[in-house]
């Protein structure tokens, strides 16, 4: 669907992301002066993922981050003890990635931080459209990966 507008979509999905890297970024200064915006990403997904296994690659893939950017935030977040490294038991080359016990005031922050972004982006925006656009914005992520994997197979 280009529509009147062409690319409407990919553009307003992309002005949607600035601005939550904006708003992201300021956030921070505010309240975790020693966290970046990449680092905050990375803690926040490990947190929303619960107590699910992570690997260095897992995060790499979800966020597009370059392999030595990821590297070089997982250390800083290391040595700020926000998380901690746990060899896997089957394969001793592979290694988990866990927000540590003390984060427990940012996990709480992290998740509230979640909670307040998505309702000052969805307000004024019907439930019944949320649960569409949840549907929808999925279905285009699942699209995408499979166009991903089509192309890597070729």
């Amino acid at each position: 669907m280009t529509g009147k507008g062409g690319f409407r979509i990919l553009w307003l999905m992309r002005e949607i992301n600035v601005s939550l890297k904006r708003y992201g970024n300021r956030k921070i200064c505010r309240r975790e002066g020693n966290v970046t915006y990449a680092q905050r990403l990375i803690l926040e997904y490990l947190i929303s993922r619960g107590d699910e296994k992570i690997c260095a690659s897992d995060i790499r893939a979800a966020l597009d981050m370059p392999k030595a950017s990821l590297s070089d935030n997982l250390r800083a977040l290391r040595k700020k003890g926000y998380l901690y490294m746990e060899t896997s038991q089957e394969d001793e080359r592979r290694k988990w990635i866990v927000p540590a016990n003390e984060t427990g005031e940012l996990r709480e922050w992290v998740g509230e931080s979640l909670e307040e972004v998505q309702v000052r982006l969805c307000r004024g925006i019907p439930q019944s459209d949320q649960e569409v656009l949840e549907r929808s914005l999925a279905r285009m992520l699942e699209n995408l990966r499979e166009e991903n994997k089509r192309r890597t197979n070729v």
